[in-house]
Order: structure tokens, then C-alpha cells, then sequence
């Protein structure tokens, strides 16, 4: 029965080892102002004949993936990318090559991400990270958290107050205007109400 249990312990650290060696998904940390939209790199190491590969993307609030831009990086470029946004509000992505081949390290994908006026800093998370090898095997690997930091837009930049004149014009969100518009504008550093 000993020798049984050290059989089956030295199996577990096997497999552990094997999923600690395996493909490491990365993501770098994104410093983005509100209200613009930003790429996301997700790179691979160590694929290990992973022909296949499916995660969920989590993203803080206010932001969003445009799904029709996604598109395979170097190391995928024999591979299809699906996207789909679940009900849960996350997003699936599913890479994979009908003829089975294998991704190498690198550059796996770019996601486009629309940031709204309205998202805050805070936390992504690549979660439910699946890889499959040509034999049908597949690995779980480690979740992937990256920081994703929102700038206000709406600061205004290079404004005087008192008598100097800067000919600048903003809407009250801080985005620059060529000619006043209907409502409230900020002109030479006051609050100018624009009736017309």
C-alpha cells in the first residue's frame, strides 16, 4: 500500500511539474487615457506543441474588446481567431488550426480595446486558460492578472487664467474644440454658455 501512495505522489508531482513548465501566457500592464482605445499583446513562452488554445478576458469597467479587429500575432499566423462576448459580459477567445499546427513563442494575438469615458483603473484577467496538444491532450494553465491604468480625459492642458488670451476651446469632458459649439464651452480658461 506504501509503495502504491509513493507511486501515486510521484505522479501528481509529475503532472504539476509538467503544468508548471508548460506555456506561460503574458500580458504587459496598459497605461491608456479615458475615452481612446488601446492594444493588448498577448504573447506565449514555452507553447510546448499547443496547436490550440481558449481563454476568458475580464476586463475592468468601461472597457470593451472590438471583436472584428482581433487578429493572430506571429506565432499563431497559421491559426483562426474566434471572439465572442459571453453573458457574463467577459469575453471568449479560441485559437486553433485545422491542420494542427503548433504555435511557436511570440506574439499570439492583439486585442483592441475601446476604453470609455466612464472605465476606471483596476485589474484584467486572462482566466480559464486551456491549451490542447495533436493528441487531443490538454493543459490548464495559471491565470494571467495584468494592470490596465485610465487617465482622466478630461483635463485640460495649457490654459491660462486672468487676462491672457490662448485662443484654446474645450468641451467641459477636456476634448479639444476647433469652434465653439451649442452648450457650455470652456474658452481662454472660462465657462462660456454658446447659444445658436
Amino acid at each position: 500500500m506504501k509503495e502504491l501512495r509513493k507511486t501515486f505522489l510521484l505522479l501528481v508531482f509529475v503532472t504539476m511539474a509538467s503544468c508548471i513548465t508548460a506555456q506561460t501566457l503574458m500580458v504587459p500592464a496598459i497605461e491608456v487615457k479615458a475615452g481612446q482605445q488601446t492594444t493588448l499583446t498577448v504573447s506565449i513562452s514555452q507553447p510546448t506543441e499547443a496547436t490550440a488554445l481558449q481563454f476568458c478576458l475580464q476586463l475592468p469597467a468601461g472597457m470593451s474588446v472590438n471583436e472584428s479587429e482581433c487578429a493572430v500575432g506571429t506565432s499563431a499566423k497559421n491559426h483562426t481567431l474566434n471572439v465572442r462576448q459571453m453573458a457574463n459580459g467577459n469575453y471568449l477567445f479560441v485559437l486553433y488550426s485545422l491542420d494542427l499546427q503548433p504555435l511557436a513563442d511570440g506574439a499570439l494575438m492583439s486585442i483592441p480595446v475601446v476604453i470609455g469615458s466612464d472605465a476606471v483603473s483596476g485589474d484584467a484577467l486572462l482566466y480559464t486558460v486551456r491549451s490542447a496538444k495533436p493528441d487531443a491532450i490538454s493543459n490548464t494553465c495559471n491565470d494571467v492578472r495584468f494592470a490596465v491604468g485610465v487617465t482622466d480625459a478630461a483635463a485640460i492642458e495649457h490654459t491660462t487664467m486672468g487676462g491672457k488670451q490662448t485662443g484654446k476651446i474645450f468641451k467641459l469632458n477636456g476634448q479639444p474644440l476647433a469652434l465653439p459649439e451649442k452648450g457650455v464651452n470652456i474658452i481662454d480658461g472660462r465657462k462660456i454658455i454658446v447659444v445658436k
